[in-house]
């Protein structure tokens, strides 16, 4: 299970299980808006005014950016917790190794 406390986004990191993984800022933008909607799905329109400065002057590499940073993050908390739900964006998927036993 993916979490981030504010202490955790203000230092540019998120916990994945037991592990802390280190974000750099934008990364951290785009974390924030899929734990903000899980379990539903961020679309790229969302990602792109929350992390990206001017969309308008380069509305393309806005949207490649926020691709850039997606496959980022999968790589590093793990490709199958962020899931692509095609035209709708992306989504956090709870793993059934990532529950907690009580």
């Amino acid at each position: 299970m993916i979490t981030m406390t504010w202490p955790q986004y203000l230092r540019g990191e998120c916990q994945v299980g037991e592990f802390a993984v280190h974000l750099f800022p934008q990364e951290a933008e785009v974390m924030l808006a899929l734990l903000l909607r899980y379990p539903g799905e961020v679309d790229i329109k969302t990602l792109i005014e929350m992390v990206w400065p001017d969309p308008e002057a380069q509305p393309l590499a806005a949207a490649d950016g926020i691709r850039h940073l997606i496959c980022r993050i999968r790589a590093k908390v793990g490709g199958f917790r962020i899931a692509n739900r095609g035209f709708l964006g992306w989504a956090l998927v709870q793993c059934p190794a990532d529950r907690q036993v009580a």
